[in-house]
C-alpha cells in the first residue's frame, strides 16, 4: 500500500470534527486537512493488523502549529509514522491499546525508550509520530544472524534494564517485553547494540497518586505466552485450567527480562515447543493458536527449563546462567529485583557504563567553570608632582647603581680573573641574585673584598 492510498480525504477542520468520534479527536494533539500536507512519506517500513508504519520527514512548511504535547521538531530528521484507519479505531481493544501507548509515551521520556513526536489525525486517518528506528528488531537479528555474544547481549540487556526500571519508577509496567519489541536505532555498525524499547500498548499505568506508595497490581495476559511469567499464566488460565484472576505485580517484567536474556544468548525460547526455534508459532506463523499457547503456558506455569541445546550454552559463562536462573524464579517475591540485577557480576559493569554514558550526554559530568579569585579592590591615592618625580628618581638611581655594579665586576675580572671568579661565586653573584629576587635592597657597589683587591 502506498502512503497516498492511506489518506484519501482532504476536508476542512470543521467537517473533520464532525466525522471523527470525540475520543479520537481528544487523543490527537491537533487535526490537519491531510496528513500528507504535514509529512512527506518516504517508504513503508512495517505493517500491523490495524496499521501501517512509514518512514517520513516533516515538511518545511507545516500546515498547522505543534500540539500541546509536541516537542520542538527537527524538520531534517526522519520520523516513523504509524497510521491507523479511523474505522479500525472503532474497535475498543485497538483504541485502548493506541490510547495507552500514547499516554505512556507522553508521560515518559527516556533515552532507551522510543520517543513520541506528536499525534495527529485527518478525516480518514489517525497517526502516531515517533522517532525513526531503522535498525530492525532483535527477533529479526536473532533469526538472521544467530545468538549474540555475551558482550553484545550484556550491552543490550543493560539498556533494557535501565528502560524498564525507569518505567517501574514512575508506576508503569511494560507487560510485553520480548525480542520483537526491541528495535535498533540504525543499521550502522556503530549502533549495532543501540536498541530501544517500543510498543507500550499493553502497559499498565498506576495512578500517579499511588506511585511510590503502593505496589503495582494488575491482571490479564498482555504478552506472548513464551515471555509471560508463571503468576500471569495462573491468573489468566490456560487450556482446561481456569484462571485464578489473582492480581500480580511488576515482577512479571523481570521474568520477561530473564526470557529475553535466554533468547539473546541461545537463539531459542526456554519454554518453546520447538527447542530449535526462536519462535513460539507454528509453520504458518499463527501464534494465536490456542492449543499451542495453552501448552506453552502450562510449561511456563511449571517454571521448569534447562539450558539446551548443550552446544548453544557450552561457551556461555556461569554468571550469565546464574542471572537467568535468578530472573526465572517461579515465586515473584524470591525473584531477583532491580537492586540484585544492578549488583549481579554479569551485568553490573555494562549497566554502570550505560549510566555513565547517559550522564555525559546529559551534561551531568561536565566540568564546572573554574572560579577565579576575586581581585582585591585597592584604593590608590594619586601621586603628587613631587612624589612622581621622587619615584622616577629612585628608579633611575637603581638602574645606575646596577650598571655600576656590573662595570666593577668586569674590571675586577680583568685584573685578577681567578680571584674574581671565586669571589663571584661566593659573594658577588649571590648579592646580585638576592637583589634581583627582591630579597634585599640595593646592593653595595663594591664589596669589601673587591675594594681590597683594587
Amino acid at each position: 500500500m502506498r502512503a497516498n492510498e492511506v489518506h484519501k480525504s482532504s476536508v476542512g477542520i470543521g467537517v473533520l470534527d464532525e466525522m471523527l468520534p470525540e475520543r479520537i479527536t481528544d487523543l490527537a494533539d491537533h487535526h490537519v486537512d491531510d496528513i500528507e500536507t504535514r509529512y512527506e512519506f518516504l517508504e513503508e517500513i512495517g505493517q500491523g493488523a490495524s496499521s501501517q508504519v512509514y518512514l517520513a520527514r516533516r515538511r518545511a512548511t507545516p500546515s498547522s502549529p505543534g500540539g500541546a504535547h509536541s516537542p520542538v521538531i527537527d524538520f531534517a530528521r526522519e520520523v516513523a509514522i504509524k497510521v491507523f484507519d479511523t474505522e479500525e479505531l472503532d474497535d475498543d481493544d485497538v483504541f485502548e491499546a493506541v490510547k495507552t501507548e500514547v499516554e505512556v509515551l507522553r508521560r515518559v521520556r527516556h533515552p532507551y525508550i522510543v520517543r513520541l513526536v506528536e499525534v495527529i489525525c485527518d478525516a480518514s486517518s489517525f497517526a502516531v509520530v515517533s522517532e525513526a528506528l531503522t535498525g530492525g528488531d532483535m527477533h529479526a537479528r536473532l533469526t538472521e544472524e544467530g545468538a549474540l555474544t555475551e558482550d553484545g547481549a550484556s550491552e543490550v540487556f543493560a539498556r533494557v534494564v535501565l528502560a524498564v526500571e525507569h518505567l517501574h519508577s514512575v508506576g508503569i509496567a511494560h507487560r510485553d517485553l520480548k525480542a520483537e519489541n526491541l528495535v535498533a536505532l540504525s543499521m550502522d555498525a556503530e549502533f549495532e547494540n543501540a536498541y530501544k524499547l517500543v510498543d507500550l500498548g499493553s502497559a499498565f499505568q498506576q495512578p500517579p497518586s499511588s506511585v511510590g506508595t503502593s505496589p503495582m497490581r494488575m491482571t490479564g495476559l498482555a504478552t506472548s505466552a513464551s515471555y509471560c511469567a508463571p503468576e500471569v499464566a495462573r491468573s489468566a488460565g490456560y487450556g482446561d485450567v481456569e484462571g485464578t484472576g489473582a492480581a500480580y505485580g511488576a515482577e512479571a517484567d523481570l521474568w520477561s527480562l530473564g526470557v529475553l536474556l535466554f533468547v539473546m544468548l541461545s537463539r531459542r525460547l526456554p519454554f518453546a515447543l520447538d527447542p530449535t526455534s526462536v519462535d513460539d508459532e507454528d509453520e504458518e506463523g499463527d501464534d494465536e493458536d490456542e492449543g499451542m499457547e495453552a501448552q506453552i503456558l502450562e510449561r511456563v506455569a511449571a517454571g521448569s527449563f534447562i539450558f539446551a541445546p548443550v552446544a548453544a550454552w557450552r561457551s556461555v559463562s556461569a554468571d550469565a546462567k546464574d542471572l537467568i536462573r535468578r530472573l526465572l524464579t517461579i515465586e515473584p517475591t524470591r525473584r531477583l529485583g532491580w537492586e540484585g540485577v544492578r549488583r549481579h557480576p554479569w551485568c553490573a559493569q555494562p549497566i554502570a557504563t550505560c549510566e555513565a554514558t547517559l550522564a555525559m550526554e546529559r551534561g551531568a559530568l561536565a566540568t564546572p567553570p573554574i572560579a577565579l579569585p576575586e581581585t582585591p579592590t585597592t584604593t590608590r591615592t594619586p601621586l603628587s608632582r613631587e612624589g612622581a618625580m621622587s619615584t622616577w628618581k629612585n628608579v633611575g638611581m637603581t638602574y645606575l647603581k646596577y650598571a655600576d655594579l656590573c662595570a666593577t665586576h668586569v674590571r675586577n675580572a680583568l685584573k685578577e680573573p681567578a680571584k674574581t671568579k671565586a669571589m663571584a661565586k661566593s659573594d658577588m653573584h649571590a648579592r646580585v641574585m638576592q637583589w634581583t629576587n627582591g630579597k634585599r635592597g640595593t646592593p653595595e657597589i663594591v664589596t669589601k673584598k673587591s675594594a681590597t683587591a683594587e
